[in-house]
């Protein structure tokens, strides 16, 4: 696979940091690029879109700019729409070029101590047309905002971090909606789901090929009564954050909240625990774990069972509190598996600033009729 030599600039000083940017150490980057590249290229059928494949990959990892297709066709000096139909909607399947990553994934990162996050990411849409945008939370501003939503999984592990699957999350009112539907290309197959449900799709097609001890998310999963279940049911060890207001009977059958319970342990109650390494040297927590029966109201939601309370007193003072399934799991091991999900937000910041994650401006299956329109639900994104 040709790579342009123009693409990087080679021996240029950096007098502020003192350093400099060797030709070969650029290079290597450069040809290591071209050969991982080269693993995915049969995957993409047709010679032309082995190119177009190249041609975005290379435009998305470029620093300035927007990293969208019509930029990217630009500069490339090729025609702009086959480009956008090619990443919108080209012949070409999307699971065996996600299964080759997951595969090089777990080359470069898998660990059997890993874990598999689940999360849900919300990104700002000023416009009513791309597919599945609504008035919905937005986890990255923290409030209900026009915006689109998707369920991502992510693995972690002491190796590093990627992001391993993705689908966007289509609301009832956008499944219910054919002139809508119709108009952005839904294809017919793609029906509302519930985040959890899909998150749950997105394990059973990604975990068997990433080793991992756990499986981690935030309280929009942890809440969910059938996700958890259904995790259990699979034999997936899991730590989910769960909201204060959780009400579970305590091994002497007393009913309480699990912020209660938090507020009436003694100092000697927790353990302090070393989670991980931050900028600013080691994080630190207060832990403890007990056997819990977090309380089911409705028959339809099943027998209740026992689950592992983890609660966690961090150093600003503030709990976070957890279920798990690991009842014979230590509270160490579980206060560190805890901390791994925050793992998932930095892969975002990474996936934002090294490959232009939050500036795409996607296409409609090839129809360019709404300017900005997003992927089609059930497609690649």
């Amino acid at each position: 696979m040709a790579v342009e030599a123009e693409w990087v600039e080679v021996g240029e000083k950096a007098p502020e940091l003192g350093c400099e940017v060797r030709p070969k150490a650029v290079l290597r980057v450069v040809e290591g690029l071209a050969e991982f590249l080269e693993r995915f290229r049969k995957l993409f059928g047709r010679r032309e879109n082995g190119e177009h494949a190249e041609r975005y990959i290379k435009g998305r990892l470029k620093e300035n700019g927007r990293r969208t297709t019509e930029p990217i066709a630009r500069e490339s000096k090729v025609p702009r729409r086959p480009l956008q139909q090619f990443v919108g909607g080209g012949p070409w399947d999307d699971e065996p070029v996600r299964g080759e990553m997951r595969q090089e994934i777990a080359g470069a990162l898998g660990d059997p101590e890993g874990a598999l996050v689940v999360d849900g990411s919300g990104f700002r849409k000023y416009g009513p047309h791309s597919v599945g945008v609504a008035r919905q939370y937005c986890g990255r501003l923290g409030k209900v905002e026009n915006c689109q939503v998707g369920e991502f999984l992510a693995y972690a592990t002491a190796k590093g971090t990627a992001l391993v699957d993705a689908e966007l999350y289509l609301p009832r009112a956008w499944a219910r909606d054919r002139a809508r539907r119709a108009a952005a290309g839904v294809p017919r197959s793609v029906r509302f789901q519930e985040g959890w449900r899909i998150a749950l799709k997105e394990l059973a097609r990604c975990g068997p090929d990433l080793p991992h001890a756990w499986v981690l998310g935030d309280d929009n999963y942890g809440r969910v009564i059938a996700f958890r279940d259904a995790l259990h049911k699979s034999g997936e060890p899991y730590v989910l954050d769960v909201p204060s207001d959780r009400l579970v009977l305590r091994a002497d059958g007393k009913k309480t909240r699990v912020d209660r319970l938090a507020a009436s342990l003694a100092p000697e109650d927790f353990i302090r625990v070393r989670t991980r390494d931050g900028q600013k040297g080691p994080i630190q927590v207060d832990a403890h774990r007990e056997i819990v029966t977090p309380i089911r109201h409705e028959p339809r939601q099943g027998p209740m069972r026992r689950e592992v309370l983890l609660v966690v007193r961090h150093g600003d003072g503030e709990f976070s509190y957890h279920f798990s399934n690991a009842e014979h799991t230590p509270t160490v091991s579980l206060a560190k598996a805890a901390a791994m999900r925050h793992y998932v937000e930095e892969i975002f910041e990474t996936a934002k600033g090294d490959a232009g994650m939050a500036e795409y401006v996607p296409v409609d299956r090839g129809r360019l009729s709404h300017p900005g329109d997003s992927y089609p639900a059930g497609s690649r994104r």
